[in-house]
C-alpha cells in the first residue's frame, strides 16, 4: 500500500492525498491552491479515474477546491463526506455518502470487510472532520484541519490511537502561539478603533474562523454595532447545536444596511476576491477606517495588494495546529509514521517518526 502527496505537503494549501492498495485507490481531499501558476493537485487521468472514494474532510478552498476539476478530468467514485460540507462545497454531483455525526465521540462506518473509517469532529468550521482509514490490515490518519482550542466548534480530541501513518496538519509551523493572546490582541485593536469612532473592516473565510472572531465581541454586543454579511449571519442564526459549544447572542445586522457610520464589518470574503467586498474595503480605506486580516493570504490577491501597501493590518487568528501542538497530539497516540502537511515552511523536528515528505513524494505504507 502507497501514500502519494499530490499536494499539500510543503505549501499552504492543494492539500489532496492519495492511497493505493490492492483493493481500493482512495483519495483524501482535493483542493486547490493561489500560490503557485498550476492550481491543482498533482494527478494524472489514470489515477483520477481509477479512484473509488473521495473523503472529504471539510469544504474550504485548499481542501475541496479542485473537487470540479477531479470529476472534469474523469472521476466517477463517490464523495464521502458530512452533509453539511456537501451543502457548502455547492459541488454538483449526483454519488454522495454522507457521514452522520458522531453521537458520542468517535463514530463508525463500514464500507466493506476490508475498509472501514472512524471519525470525529475536526473543531475547524462546521462539517469539518477527521478520518481514520483502516483497510488492508492498515491505518491512516488524516486530521484534516484540527483544533482542540476553538472556542466555538466542537471537536472530538485525537487520544489514545494507532496508525501506522498519521497526516497532521501543522499549518501554524514552527510558530509557538497562543491562542488566548492572538485573540486578545484581535479584540484590542477593534475595541480600541471603534473607541476613536473608526470603522473596523474583517474579512474572513465563509466558514470557521469569522464566527470565532464575531464571538470575540459578545460581551460589547450592546455597545458594538456589528455587520455580517448573509453567509455569516446564516451561521450565526441557524445556531449549528450539533458543531457549536454554545449559543449567540449579538443582534444580526445586515451588511447591505449598513450606512457608512463607525461599525464592525465582517464580511465572508479573506481574499478580497470578488467586486462587491473590494468596493467595501475601498470604502472603509476612504472613511478613514481600519481593515484587519486575520489569516493567510494568497499572493496576488487584492487583499495581497492592501497589506503590501500598508493600507490594512495584519493580527493572526490561528485556527491550525503549529508544531508545539502536534507534539501534544503524538503524546497522546501512538502514531508509526507521521507526515506534517500545510506549512510552506519546513519543520523543525527532531522525532524519528515524523518523516520528510514534499509534493509528489510517494511513501510505503
Amino acid at each position: 500500500m502507497n501514500l502519494y502527496i499530490a499536494g499539500g505537503c510543503n505549501e499552504h494549501g492543494r492539500n489532496s492525498f492519495l492511497i493505493t492498495g490492492d483493493s481500493y485507490s482512495i483519495l483524501v481531499d482535493c483542493g486547490a491552491i493561489e500560490d503557485d501558476s498550476y492550481c491543482y493537485p498533482y494527478l494524472t487521468k489514470q489515477q483520477i479515474q481509477s479512484i473509488q472514494f473521495l473523503f472529504l474532510t471539510h469544504s474550504h478552498k485548499d481542501h475541496a477546491g479542485a473537487v470540479n476539476w477531479l470529476i472534469g478530468n474523469g472521476f466517477q467514485g463517490i464523495i464521502i463526506c458530512s452533509e453539511e460540507t456537501r451543502q457548502q462545497s455547492l459541488i454538483k454531483y449526483s454519488q454522495w455518502q454522507i457521514l452522520s455525526l458522531p453521537v458520542q465521540n468517535y463514530n463508525r462506518f463500514t464500507i466493506s470487510d476490508n475498509l472501514y473509517v472512524t471519525y470525529g469532529k475536526s473543531g475547524h468550521c462546521v462539517g469539518s472532520l477527521w478520518y481514520l482509514l483502516n483497510f488492508e490490515n492498515k491505518s491512516i490518519l488524516f486530521s484534516g484541519d484540527y483544533s482542540e482550542e476553538s472556542s466555538i466548534y466542537k471537536c472530538d480530541k485525537l487520544s489514545g490511537l494507532y496508525a501506522d501513518f498519521a497526516v497532521l496538519d501543522c499549518g501554524g509551523g514552527n510558530t509557538s502561539f497562543d491562542n488566548q493572546d492572538n485573540r486578545t490582541a484581535i479584540r484590542s485593536f477593534v475595541l480600541e478603533s471603534i473607541k476613536n469612532n473608526k470603522i473596523v473592516l474583517l474579512p474572513v473565510p465563509k466558514y470557521g474562523r469569522g464566527t470565532e472572531i464575531i464571538d470575540l465581541f459578545q460581551d460589547e454586543c450592546e455597545e458594538l454595532s456589528i455587520y455580517l454579511d448573509e453567509i455569516l449571519a446564516c451561521q450565526m442564526t441557524k445556531q449549528y447545536k450539533s458543531w457549536y459549544k454554545k449559543t449567540f447572542s449579538i443582534p444580526i445586522n445586515l451588511l447591505n444596511n449598513w450606512n457608512g457610520v463607525p461599525a464592525v464589518l465582517f464580511a465572508s470574503d479573506a481574499q478580497l476576491s470578488n467586486d462587491c467586498t473590494q468596493a467595501l474595503a475601498n470604502k472603509v480605506i476612504g472613511l478613514k477606517g481600519d481593515i484587519v486580516f486575520t489569516g493567510h493570504i494568497y499572493k496576488n490577491t487584492y487583499s495581497d495588494f492592501l497589506i503590501r501597501n500598508n493600507m490594512a493590518n495584519v493580527l493572526d487568528y490561528p485556527v491550525h495546529m503549529g508544531y508545539s501542538q502536534v507534539v501534544k497530539i503524538l503524546k497522546k497516540n501512538s502514531f508509526r509514521k507521521v507526515i506534517l502537511y500545510h506549512s510552506p515552511e519546513k519543520i523543525e523536528n527532531n522525532r524519528e517518526s515524523v518523516v520528510e515528505a514534499t509534493v509528489r513524494s510517494k511513501l510505503s505504507i
